[in-house]
């Protein structure tokens, strides 16, 4: 779009750049608890194998780890590398799952129920319905005098 001297473009927005494999096992963030738990158990044995080998390489990728968390936690990035955090909420998680699994199970139940006491009450009007009709055939027909 041009209005006199400028030159307005329309741009579409950057596309969402692909993490590499080494990107995304530095990556500690979302809410699959398990594989968080199981990349923090990896790299914690990752680094005890490297503390018994090289010691100082072993220093320098703890420093790498808190520098990356530390950077990542200042661009806002919810660093969840925590173990005993993961495993509680991976617990919390069970737990509410278990929760939402018995609350629909007793609704279920109860939507049963009330159907089949509507069902049930509907035979009851129904059946009703039909033995007042006879009653009030019998009592015109006696008030006709064609039954005794």
């Amino acid at each position: 779009v041009s209005f006199s001297k400028f030159d307005f473009l329309i741009r579409n927005e950057k596309k969402k750049k692909r993490l590499s494999t080494a990107e995304k096992k530095q990556k500690f963030t979302g809410k699959d608890y398990k594989s968080l738990i199981n990349k923090v158990e990896k790299r914690e044995e990752k680094l005890g194998k490297l503390r018994e080998k090289e010691p100082e390489k072993a220093v320098q990728l703890e420093q790498d780890i808190k520098w990356n968390r530390a950077v990542s936690k200042a661009k806002g990035i919810k660093v969840k590398d925590n173990k005993e955090l993961l495993q509680k909420g991976l617990k919390r998680k069970e737990k509410m799952k278990e929760k939402r699994k018995e609350k629909w199970s007793n609704r279920e139940s109860n939507v049963e129920k009330e159907k089949a006491k509507k069902q049930e009450k509907r035979k009851e009007n129904l059946q009703k319905r039909i033995d007042d009709k006879k009653k009030h055939k019998l009592q015109a027909m006696r008030k006709k005098g064609r039954i005794l």
